[in-house]
């Protein structure tokens, strides 16, 4: 008698045990989201393979899978239980949504029972510095058994909610890639217009906004390059400047020095014209015009030799202002490790002063470091 009742339970334990031993087919799409950001904002979305999709209880860590090339992936979770299933990608912001397969009556769970739910698909992208995604933390969607049927779904209230946590995030990174955005073009129109350091410091706002993005950095070189150039152009335009002044003044005291000079000659031979025409009781009219044509000759040999020395003084300048424009610029580049163009203006600047040994030294250095 004994026995037929334990053989009874049994039988009746198996059965109720049978009965709940289902597990909810739970399917998904993961999709990466990457933006490529410049003066402009492009977006892109493609399926994600390779993500990892765990199930836990608690803290207990049930089952785990990955989603395949095309970003699809199924997960069987257990009857009669409340889950966590997270989302998660390296470098991308996680996520999770709450499971509870709970509440299945006895009749709906067993002969044969093999429900499923599929939910809409999840987006993954890198966080943003600035943006607040303390709201990830919670669960974003909860799947639940529907009375009344076999089917299970999600709840609304909790994806109201959850829909409501994303909607806060994209606006406030869209606030701050809109900005960063922005801030790059601005500093491409100053850089295209030669305002080399509003440029700069448009470049230097958008690289502390977003230190991760490219676009701010590459441009700060040539924001700097700008500056450089425009530096070294004013310093030999002042130096061209300074030197033009003094040859003009030194080219003006020699032709004030030659002046005296043939006025002196001028005065002796007007005096010696004199003292003959005295002597020999010469016409008056015959003595004045030598002196206009001693006049005349003296004032244009004055203008020839004040050009003759003007050209001569300041042509040789010149080249010795292109001479150190092409040094600094060189310089500049050599110590930026940009040894191509650094090469170029040494190259340059020999052409002006091809004795200049230390340039030449310059240049084979830029050309050892080039064949490196």
């Amino acid at each position: 008698m004994f026995k037929t009742i334990l053989i009874l339970s049994t039988l009746l334990f198996c059965s109720v045990s049978n009965g709940q031993e289902w597990t909810l087919r739970l399917s998904s799409n993961i999709e990466l989201r990457k933006w490529t950001l410049t003066n402009r904002v492009d977006k892109s979305e493609k399926p994600l393979g390779g993500a990892t999709i765990i199930l836990y209880k608690g803290e207990t860590k049930l089952n785990q899978t990955n989603s395949d090339e095309k970003g699809n992936f199924s997960i069987d979770i257990p009857a009669q239980g409340e889950f966590i299933l997270t989302v998660a990608f390296a470098g991308c912001n996680s996520k999770k949504f709450s499971v509870s397969t709970a509440g299945v009556p006895d009749a709906v769970g067993k002969d044969n029972y093999k429900p499923t739910v599929i939910i809409g698909g999840f987006v993954l992208s890198e966080p943003i510095t600035g943006v607040d995604y303390v709201g990830l933390n919670e669960a974003l969607v909860r799947v639940e058994y529907k009375t009344g049927g076999q089917n299970f779904d999600k709840d609304e209230t909790v994806t109201n909610k959850g829909l409501n946590i994303i909607s806060k995030i994209n606006v406030q990174e869209n606030f701050i890639i809109d900005k960063f955005c922005g801030l790059n073009k601005s500093g491409d129109d100053a850089l295209h217009k030669k305002k080399c350091q509003l440029a700069k410091d448009c470049y230097s706002k958008a690289r502390s906004l977003m230190p991760n993005e490219k676009y701010p950095t590459e441009q700060l070189k040539r924001a700097e390059d700008c500056l450089d150039g425009k530096k070294a152009i004013q310093e030999a335009a002042a130096e061209t400047t300074s030197t033009q002044a003094q040859a003009a003044k030194i080219a003006n005291e020699k032709a004030i020095k030659e002046k005296q000079d043939k006025n002196n000659a001028s005065f002796k031979k007007t005096g010696q014209g004199t003292t003959k025409e005295i002597k020999t009781k010469q016409p008056e009219d015959k003595t004045q015009d030598t002196q206009l044509t001693n006049t005349g000759n003296a004032n244009q040999s004055k203008l020839t030799v004040k050009n003759n020395v003007t050209a001569n003084t300041i042509a040789p300048l010149l080249d010795v202002d292109r001479y150190k424009i092409c040094i600094t610029k060189g310089d500049n580049f050599y110590k930026k490790q940009r040894y191509k163009e650094a090469k170029a203006q040494y190259a340059e600047a020999l052409k002006i002063k091809s004795d200049d040994a230390a340039l030449k030294a310059k240049l084979k250095d830029c050309e050892a470091k080039c064949a490196e």
